[in-house]
C-alpha cells in the first residue's frame, strides 16, 4: 500500500523509513571506496544515497515487502510463511540492492525493467549527446556572459531560497554568483563521453561535471548552499571541497521528530 496515503498507518510509516533509511547507508558505506563512484575526487556515494532515499521511498516495490516484513512482526511471527514467497521486480538497480539488504523473506527479487522505461531513457541520452554537439560553443558564449569570477557562488533551488537569499547578497558586499539549476555551463560532448563510467548514476555524475565546471570558471572563494540535504546541495558541497573551495551551509530549524531524514543524518 502506498504509504503517503493512509494517515493511520503511521507506525508503519516509521518501521518503512527507519528500515530504508539503514539499507540506504549500509549500501552507500559498501561502496564509499567504490572508485566507480567516484568522479575525480568527489565521491559520489552521499548524493546518490539522498536521491535513491527518495527513490525508494515511493517505490511500490519496497513497499509492499516492508508491509509483509510489518505484518509478521505485529502478528509475533518470527519467520516468513513458505507461501508467502513470490516476486517483485524492480526497475531501478540501486533500489533492488537496497531491497536485497532488507528481504529476509523467501521473496524473489529481480530487475525488470518495462519497455516505456527503457525507450524514455534512451531518448534522454541521445538528447544529451545531440545537446552535446553544439555545447562547446554555448559554453564560450556562456564563458563570456557571466562575471570572469566571483567570490560566493550559489545554487538556490526555486524562488524561495532565492528570496531567501537575495537580502543576504545585497548587503553582504561581496560579488555573489546564483545560478539556477539551467544556468550551469552547458555540457559539452567530452563531458558526455566521461558518463559511460556511471551508467547507473548519469544525472548524478552531470551534476559534478557542472559544477566542476563553474567553479573553475568562476573560481569563487566559497559555495553556498541552502538546507543542505538535497542531491545538488550536497554535491556542490563536495565538488567544492575536492577543488579546495570553502563549503558554507545556512540551516534553519530542526527536526522535530525522533526519525530523521537521510539527507539531514551524517551531516
Amino acid at each position: 500500500m502506498p504509504i503517503n496515503n493512509d494517515l493511520h498507518d503511521g507506525d508503519f510509516k516509521a518501521f518503512f523509513q527507519e528500515r530504508l533509511v539503514a539499507a540506504v547507508e549500509s549500501y552507500a558505506a559498501a561502496h564509499a571506496e567504490n572508485p566507480a563512484w567516484f568522479y575525480k575526487q568527489v565521491s559520489l556515494a552521499p548524493s546518490l544515497a539522498r536521491d535513491l532515499y527518495a527513490n525508494a521511498l515511493k517505490d511500490p516495490g519496497l513497499q509492499q515487502l516492508c508491509q509483509r516484513q510489518w505484518q509478521r512482526q505485529m502478528a509475533g511471527e518470527q519467520s516468513p510463511q513458505a507461501a508467502e514467497a513470490r516476486e517483485i521486480a524492480f526497475d531501478n538497480p540501486h533500489v533492488l540492492a537496497v531491497a536485497r539488504i532488507i528481504n529476509d523473506s523467501g521473496t524473489h527479487l529481480l530487475l525488470r525493467v518495462p519497455l516505456m522505461v527503457q525507450i524514455k531513457r534512451w531518448l534522454r541520452l541521445r538528447w544529451l549527446i545531440v545537446g552535446g554537439v553544439w555545447a562547446g560553443v554555448a559554453r564560450r558564449v556562456w564563458r563570456r556572459r557571466v562575471e570572469p569570477e566571483c567570490e560566493v557562488l550559489s545554487n538556490p533551488r526555486g524562488d524561495k531560497h532565492a528570496q531567501y537569499l537575495r537580502p543576504v547578497v545585497e548587503r553582504s558586499g561581496l560579488r555573489f554568483r546564483l545560478l539556477g539549476d539551467a544556468e550551469w555551463p552547458p555540457v559539452r560532448l567530452v563531458d558526455l563521453w566521461r558518463l559511460r563510467g556511471y551508467p547507473t548514476m548519469p544525472e548524478i555524475a552531470l551534476f559534478a561535471i557542472k559544477y566542476e565546471a563553474a567553479i573553475r570558471i568562476l573560481r569563487p572563494r566559497a559555495v553556498l548552499t541552502l538546507e543542505g540535504d538535497s542531491v545538488q546541495d550536497c554535491l556542490l558541497a563536495q565538488t567544492a571541497q575536492a577543488f579546495g573551495v570553502y563549503a558554507v551551509c545556512l540551516h534553519w530549524g530542526a527536526p522535530i521528530t525522533p526519525f530523521v531524514k537521510i539527507g539531514y543524518r551524517n551531516f
